[in-house]
């Protein structure tokens, strides 16, 4: 299995709702469910 790994910084490859969905809807729903 691949692992990937980005890093954005503000803006330059995705937007800010986009980091804003990922950080504050994606990954605590996700934690919840570990």
């Amino acid at each position: 299995m691949s692992k990937i790994v980005m890093f954005d910084m503000d803006g330059t490859l995705l937007d800010l709702a986009f980091d804003d969905f990922i950080w504050n809807e994606c990954l605590p729903k996700r934690h919840a469910e570990i």
